[in-house]
């Protein structure tokens, strides 16, 4: 037996059940099942740390969905009627259906052009489906730096 083999195979499919949106515990039993089935003692820890993206406004790019592992939705909506600019001063970074890490680009935008336009700059995060989180906790004041402010904890 090729335990190295059946184990990247285990995690493999780990991999791809997350991906398809299934629930963390359910991942970590998944492959505990396959490894234990051939005699494998093993403690599986599941770490959700990416993000799908569900919604993007591609034609204008003011706006991006995303679908956490857990579940948890979110809607940017970056500016107020910036979706008149039909898309000029905004560059969209990903896709629907692209696959996001923390500190990816999704969206970059620029701030004289939105403001050129006479449209705000204010960006909104909605949380549209907390999924599987008990609590959802937003960052609601303050200046957000890219990469070292958590905005949301859930």
């Amino acid at each position: 037996m090729d335990y190295y083999l059946l184990t990247d195979l285990a995690v493999t499919m780990g991999y791809h059940l997350a991906m398809s949106g299934a629930e963390t515990f359910r991942v970590e039993e998944s492959v505990s099942r396959v490894l234990s089935s051939y005699g494998i003692a093993s403690e599986v820890f599941a770490i959700p740390n990416y993000l799908i993206v569900t919604v993007m406004m591609e034609e204008t790019g003011h706006a991006v969905g995303l679908t956490l592992a857990s579940g948890l939705e979110l809607l940017i909506h970056i500016g107020l009627d910036t979706v008149e600019m039909n898309g000029d001063g905004f560059t969209a970074h990903v896709r629907k259906g692209s696959i996001v890490h923390r500190g990816d680009p999704l969206v970059t935008f620029d701030r004289k052009k939105v403001a050129a336009a006479g449209h705000k700059d204010t960006v909104l995060m909605v949380v549209t489906d907390k999924g599987s989180a008990e609590k959802v906790d937003l960052t609601t004041s303050g200046t957000a730096v890219a990469g070292v402010t958590p905005v949301i904890r859930y």
